[in-house]
């Protein structure tokens, strides 16, 4: 994973489709999914897109972006990504040597039972496949690497999906 070389691809994306990145999003993504509100991204001193980080969404549509993806990118039967793209993307493709997550797609952190998109001050969305359970959380840590935070981030988000499966 590098922020740099992410936000190298939006900008290649955005000159491909010939608009910016965040055009793009609302007409291929966040209008069919439904979002409730537009999402920004923060822009670099050239008043480009920051793609490899930076996006900001309510938490409903953290919770509707992480629907889509479970989904296969797929609403109300109709199919907006494709969808071998989505399995390859959340499968790992490079193995980051520590226990979890095991590994990264394509922008996706690899777990074992699960992946998640995961922002820097303690944004995720995180998806079981097989329990067909998004956990969207917004958040914004005073440090982005404190391992306190990423714990009990990890025992909410267990607690929550051990909720979710007791009968």
């Amino acid at each position: 994973y590098s922020t740099g070389e992410t936000h190298l691809a939006g900008m290649v994306l955005a000159r491909a489709v010939g608009m910016p990145l965040a055009d793009y999003l609302s007409r291929e993504i966040w209008g069919p999914a439904g979002m409730e509100r537009d999402g920004a991204w923060r822009l670099d001193r050239q008043g480009r897109e920051l793609a490899g980080c930076c996006l900001a969404m309510t938490l409903a549509d953290y919770a509707r972006l992480g629907q889509f993806v479970l989904e296969g990118g797929r609403v109300q039967g109709r199919q907006i990504v494709d969808p071998a793209f989505l399995a390859q993307a959340t499968r790992r493709q490079i193995d980051n040597g520590r226990p979890a997550p095991a590994g990264y797609g394509y922008l996706w952190w690899i777990g074992p039972r699960a992946f998640e998109a995961s922002g820097i001050h303690g944004q995720s969305i995180l998806i079981y496949p097989q329990d067909r359970l998004v956990i969207a959380i917004n958040s914004h840590w005073a440090r982005p690497d404190a391992p306190e935070d990423f714990a009990a981030q990890g025992a909410l988000q267990a607690a929550i999906r051990e909720a979710v499966r007791a009968p």
